[in-house]
């Protein structure tokens, strides 16, 4: 009767520990997808990068930053936050940040409701989110308005 009751404990730990265990850069679903950054990444980008691009597929507006300041500022709109799983929402356009004439980070901008969050993608495969910064919000919805409120006086 032991050896029957240890080999359903043994089986169920081996079941539990293989449902949690997902692939290296393989985004998790438990409990909420974690952001792909850490602080040190975000401060990387920003020392790194020397030119940003945020293209949006269905808006007439793009932004392309080149002086330290705004990518500095636009590096700012990842966190370390993750996102919550049911938080799944088409990506408006994608961000960009490039070093020397190669882009370094790509980022799908994704903006719906209280859904605003980048998903890092790396040979065109998402691997991970992150909210976007409050500041990041703060700025999107001002080249949102600006560009909403210029459409309506054409």
């Amino acid at each position: 009767m032991k050896f029957l009751f240890t080999s359903f404990v043994f089986c169920f730990l081996v079941i539990s520990c293989k449902q949690n265990t997902t692939k290296q850069g393989a985004v998790s679903s438990l409990p909420g997808n974690a952001s792909p950054f850490h602080p040190s990444d975000i401060d990387q980008l920003s020392n790194t990068a020397d030119y940003v691009d945020m293209l949006f597929y269905n808006l007439p507006v793009s932004v392309s930053q080149n002086d330290r300041p705004s990518i500095i500022q636009t590096s700012k709109f990842l966190t370390t936050e993750g996102i919550p799983n049911t938080w799944n929402v088409p990506s408006i356009g994608r961000l960009s940040f490039s070093a020397n004439g190669k882009i370094i980070k790509e980022l799908d901008i994704h903006w719906k409701d209280e859904a605003k969050y980048l998903t890092l993608v790396e040979n065109k495969t998402p691997k991970g989110s992150c909210k976007i910064s409050k500041e990041g919000i703060y700025f999107l919805n001002q080249l949102f308005t600006a560009n909403m409120t210029v459409k309506k006086n054409q």
